[in-house]
């Protein structure tokens, strides 16, 4: 789930789902003590993958409120 949300930063609604879904995953895995060097991999790629997308989404606002004469 971390690794599809930094995948698709670029749109905005589904970058932020999967990455929140994937760090809550991971999260869970970590808690369960299944596998640290994974989970923590998953938290740290679905940090990046949020935000990139909430960069992005900020860009794309900035953007549309500039008008050009």
């Amino acid at each position: 789930m971390a690794v599809l949300g930094l995948v698709v930063w670029r749109i905005p609604v589904f970058d932020f789902i999967l990455a929140a879904a994937g760090v809550v995953l991971s999260s869970i895995a970590l808690a369960r003590h299944e596998i640290k060097g994974l989970s923590i991999a998953g938290i740290c790629v679905g940090g990046v993958g949020a935000l990139l997308g909430l960069f992005w989404s900020v860009a794309l606002i900035i953007s549309v409120g500039t008008t050009y004469t």
